[in-house]
């Protein structure tokens, strides 16, 4: 057995643990373990580290010590996955990018090599694809500065679609549009080297969600239907594509809300790494696809007049004190 002194030096070491837990990993990123979203319950698992670790502490001697041996552990677990969900969201070297070094970020007037063809977008992690999967919802991808407009200075893409009623909804031609990916280049404007081994610091590059809809449309029947795409196997069909070919849902633990998609996004998620103004630019991707067994976003209410915007979302790219906003906005081009 422990004396008191030593007992109570393991329980302030612990608690000092769980307190550094505190301090890592305050930026939200896509962490996984096994299938589970780990970054989205990261606030959680660091409450109940820390509500543990203080009552394991600072319990009275009712306790018992070995309940208070249970709780120091719960503690250090908690700790454990409260860090695992922040990890990933820091650079290579754990750092964000200092003052000085900033996030140079333009909008893409090319499709990504990596999501060139609408069978590339949500291609992964049990999506269903915009067009060739199952159901084959026959979703097309507008080509950039002709169908899709790219205005850099105001930082928006104009998706700017046609629409023919007299087909059916699942038809490629029912909208010219519903496979819509937003794509940027993005680089860091100078280079660091924090812990001065001659290497310059790699620090990632993140995106996020702030903000899509409208969620729904009225049909013909006055029937109100979602505008997204809901998959049974990842739910809503919105998501960023990953320096790995993976494409992560931008809603995050929100991703099955139902009955329709939510209206915001789940957090920033980690795209990829960059080391410096040396190195080539990084390209990020959004992609989403509409419900085309339904006729999102138009449906048959909407009247035949062009330019009406009729569903858009709103992106913050770079990290969380430094990035830049984007805009994707579906237009109503035509209607026949």
């Amino acid at each position: 057995m422990l004396d008191r002194k030593t007992v109570w030096v393991v329980r302030v070491g612990m608690l000092a643990f769980v307190l550094m837990a505190g301090l890592v990993g305050q930026v939200s990123a896509q962490t996984t373990i096994g299938n589970v979203d780990v970054s989205q319950y990261q606030q959680l698992f660091g409450i109940g580290a820390l509500a543990l670790g203080a009552i394991a502490v600072f319990g009275g001697s009712g306790l018992g010590q070995k309940n208070r041996t249970y709780m120091l552990v719960g503690a250090v677990v908690f700790a454990a996955l409260y860090i695992a969900g922040g990890k990933g969201a820091i650079g290579g070297d754990g750092i964000q990018p200092p003052p000085g070094v900033e996030w140079f970020i333009q909008l893409a007037t090319t499709y990504d090599g990596d999501a060139d063809v609408d069978t590339e977008i949500l291609d992964s992690q049990g999506y269903t694809t915009c067009d060739g999967g199952t159901p084959d919802l026959n979703a097309d991808l507008g080509a950039l500065a002709t169908a899709v407009i790219v205005d850099e200075s105001a930082g928006t893409y104009s998706y700017q679609s046609d629409m023919d009623d007299d087909v059916t909804r699942t038809a490629a031609g029912f909208h010219e549009l519903d496979c819509i990916v937003l794509s940027w280049n993005i680089g860091l404007s100078g280079t660091l080297d924090a812990n001065g081994d001659g290497t310059d610091d790699s620090i990632s590059h993140k995106a996020r969600l702030v903000s899509i809809g409208p969620p729904t449309f009225n049909d013909g029947n006055q029937t109100t239907m979602p505008t997204l795409f809901y998959d049974s196997d990842m739910g809503w069909s919105c998501g960023f594509l990953t320096e790995g070919n993976v494409w992560v849902t931008a809603f995050g633990a929100n991703s099955r809300q139902l009955p329709y998609p939510p209206t915001s996004g789940g957090g920033w998620v980690t795209i990829g790494s960059h080391a410096g103004a040396a190195g080539a630019l990084d390209q990020g991707n959004f992609g989403c696809v509409l419900d085309t067994t339904t006729g999102s976003p138009v449906g048959y209410t909407v009247p035949p007049a062009a330019g009406n915007i009729e569903w858009s979302f709103t992106l913050q790219v770079g990290s969380e004190t430094n990035y830049r906003t984007l805009i994707g906005n579906w237009v109503l081009f035509t209607r026949a």
